[in-house]
């Protein structure tokens, strides 16, 4: 009875001993798998936020002058892929009538030292997180119409140097922080849709 007992328990030790290196094999496995998991989510993450390998550190704005306007709504159509492909871009509007000065969401706009007052400026941005953001193209303090992207993440004035971040046009830097490029409303619809007609101002077509 006593080989018995010894060999039953043997038995039960030996069993035990294979479960708990059955459970440490899959213990092991469990976080391999959850380590790979984690990288990849970082990795995607760390992309995500510098925008990605093909976006470039600088970027020069891109004139582009074959937007389709409407006479009857004011809004500002550009192809897609022209926005992506240039990720800034400039467009210049015609106005129906020279205008010197007009006001927009609380600011006031001088167009008197760009092109004769005759077109309104507009920045378009295919942003490192895929957002496309359109405004008027100006820097009220130091009258600029010209910007860059540097960094891959940043927006700078070419006349003040002042930088504001890419994505949400907030300033960081620089002594004109409060006056990025006004926003307009920008959507989707057959191209990147900038509603132009918001400002108020008239259009040649």
């Amino acid at each position: 009875m006593n080989r018995m007992a010894k060999k039953k328990s043997r038995k039960n030790r030996d069993k035990r001993k294979r479960q708990q290196q059955q459970q440490s094999r899959s213990g092991n496995r469990n976080t391999i798998v959850m380590g790979a998991i984690l990288v990849i989510v970082l990795g995607y993450w760390g992309i995500s936020q510098m925008g990605g390998p093909d976006y470039p550190a600088e970027i020069a704005g891109v004139f582009y002058d074959n937007a389709v306007i409407s006479s009857e709504t004011g809004r500002v159509t550009v192809p897609e892929d022209v926005v992506e492909m240039n990720k800034l871009t400039f467009v210049d509007i015609k106005l129906d009538n020279r205008t010197e000065n007009f006001t927009y969401i609380g600011r006031d706009i001088d167009l008197t030292t760009y092109r004769d007052a005759e077109y309104l400026p507009l920045i378009i941005i295919s942003t490192p997180k895929g957002k496309t953001i359109s405004g008027i193209r100006v820097c009220e303090p130091c009258l600029s119409f010209s910007f860059h992207m540097v960094e891959g993440k940043f927006l700078r004035c070419d006349a003040c140097g002042t930088i504001w971040d890419i994505e949400t046009l907030q300033g960081l830097t620089g002594g004109c922080m409060n006056y990025p490029p006004p926003k307009l409303t920008t959507g989707i619809m057959n191209g990147v849709v900038i509603e132009a007609g918001s400002t108020g101002l008239d259009f040649a077509i």
